[in-house]
């Protein structure tokens, strides 16, 4: 939130198939068969979503081994935040990133291979871990250019799982946003390489993005955004409505 206090989540493309699972007496977890306290359950296609979730133990819980003093401890700090959580431990004008040459970014580009590194990388991404990125980018800053072997790499994966603080991390790496894939897609401008963005309605990953972005009030992000691809200020969700409308 504005305050940093509480998360706030919005559903977006509700799952008419996760609500008839849901709705399905044969998915419940009750503790007799036809009994009345069922135990709630999520429908299978948030099981990604909640396996990269980490539960908040309470400061006085005794009953369990593992600590979460550097979780509790961003916590507090995110609460104390006016201005509501932080990008990254370290900001964006501290990071002190070792310089790449273009020779080095030019020779790389040509290499477009699945390997351990690129794995890695995705995994990295996929499950947000921005801080062991942060680290590994800090001893091999030549890894935000990699790409796999069909021509998509970090930037890509942090654009389609909507990794907004990874994305800023690359940009502040030199990573461009220009470059494009096998398919000819570049990392931002999917949609707009298909017609009007303006006339397609759906909630996408961009649509996701940019109304985190525009709800959480971050003016500098958004211009970053839109000055590389300034198509995205018009993209519309599956309501119709857009940036302006969020604003």
């Amino acid at each position: 939130s504005a305050h940093g206090k509480v998360r706030i989540y919005k559903i977006v493309g509700v799952s008419q198939e996760s609500k008839e699972w849901l709705a399905n007496p044969t998915n419940r977890d009750c503790d007799v068969v036809g009994g009345w306290f069922c135990r709630g359950q999520y429908p299978p296609a948030l099981h990604k979503v909640l396996e990269q979730k980490q539960d908040f133990a309470q400061l006085e819980d005794f009953n369990t081994d593992r600590a979460d003093e550097s979780y509790q401890k961003e916590y507090f700090e995110n609460l104390n935040n006016p201005n509501g959580r932080k990008i990254s431990t370290v900001d964006s004008a501290e990071r002190n990133y070792p310089k790449v040459t273009q020779k080095q970014i030019d020779d790389l580009q040509t290499k477009w291979q699945d390997t351990e590194i690129s794995t890695a990388l995705w995994e990295i991404i996929n499950k947000n871990q921005v801080q062991e990125l942060e680290r590994l980018l800090t001893a091999k800053p030549i890894y935000a250019f990699v790409r796999s072997g069909d021509g998509r790499g970090p930037m890509w994966w942090a654009h389609e799982y909507g990794r907004h603080d990874i994305v800023m991390l690359l940009r502040d790496v030199g990573v461009s946003e220009n470059h494009v894939d096998r398919n000819g897609m570049a990392p931002l401008k999917k949609e707009s390489n298909k017609g009007n963005i303006g006339d397609r309605w759906e909630d996408t990953e961009v649509t996701s993005m940019l109304w985190n972005i525009i709800n959480e009030n971050r003016v500098e992000q958004f211009k970053e955004i839109t000055a590389s691809t300034p198509e995205l200020a018009f993209v519309r969700s599956g309501d119709g409505r857009g940036p302006m409308w969020w604003a």
